[in-house]
């Protein structure tokens, strides 16, 4: 009789400790799941910040480029001016 209880009593505490044990485990599994998906959500937030980041240089860099476009022609359309004016001038001597 002493022996079936003291069985009995080593059975329940090893059950409590396995599922006190079995808890803790469940919940550093979902601790680190949780710890997993913050650090998803994070890089895809800020691989999406870079992007909109590198889509704004691209389209400042577009219009520096046009303005510069822009500019060399005025520049050359002013030498063209101005060396018809000089032949112009030479011509009239």
């Amino acid at each position: 009789i002493i022996n079936i209880c003291l069985s009995e009593a080593s059975l329940s505490l090893s059950r409590f400790l396995t599922d006190k044990t079995m808890k803790y485990f469940y919940k550093t599994i979902v601790f680190w799941y949780m710890l997993i998906a913050i650090l998803i959500v994070g890089l895809a937030y800020t691989s999406f910040y870079e992007w909109r980041k590198l889509e704004a240089l691209e389209e400042e860099n577009r219009q520096i480029n046009v303005f510069r476009l822009q500019l060399h022609d005025a520049y050359v359309q002013f030498l063209q001016a101005d060396f018809s004016n000089d032949l112009v001038t030479e011509l009239c001597q």
